[in-house]
């Protein structure tokens, strides 16, 4: 009996257990159920979710994040235009804690101090609950330049980022 070249074996096992880990283009589509996305939303959305599984895996807390972005997946809701994981709360907390990473609100403190040349605030409590509105708010925050938080360019991209938070306005 001949046995299979070790490649062969390794392979398809590998490709077995890649396939099982929950997809960020999945969640990524599933978030423009809130608000209509275009293809650079959606690149936005994988690159971060990208940013957020490279440090979970560099933290050894990969597990932790497909938890939390399976999590995410089953749970997609909207407040306003925004998704809300507020039900991944804990899975959250734990994977943030696991791999040092830090929130929208908390990365929005730092590039709004980095910006005016404050000196960066302290580190958030890890209950805050950075989610919904506020963390749709904080992204936009992230997301702009310094000229556009300070008024020195033209803020129309930032402010609309920010009233795409809330959700259309009523007639």
């Amino acid at each position: 009996m001949r046995s299979l070249p070790f490649a062969f074996t390794i392979v398809p096992v590998a490709l077995l257990f890649s396939a099982c880990r929950p997809s960020v283009g999945e969640l990524c589509k599933e978030q423009c159920i809130c608000s209509p996305c275009t293809d650079y939303d959606l690149e936005r959305c994988e690159a971060k979710e990208d940013e957020i599984r490279t440090k979970a895996e560099n933290g050894g807390c990969s597990d932790l994040y497909d938890s939390y972005l399976t999590c995410r997946i089953a749970t997609v809701n909207c407040k306003g235009l925004a998704p809300d994981d507020k039900g991944c709360a804990t899975e959250r907390t734990v994977l943030n804690s696991c791999a040092k990473i830090t929130s929208a609100c908390e990365e929005a403190q730092i590039h709004v101090a980095e910006c005016t040349g404050q000196p960066p605030p302290p580190p958030f409590d890890p209950n805050f609950d950075c989610s919904g509105d506020q963390e749709c708010q904080s992204q936009c925050v992230v997301d702009a330049t310094c000229d556009e938080i300070l008024g020195i360019s033209d803020p129309s991209n930032f402010n609309q980022c920010i009233n795409n938070c809330f959700g259309p306005i009523p007639d």
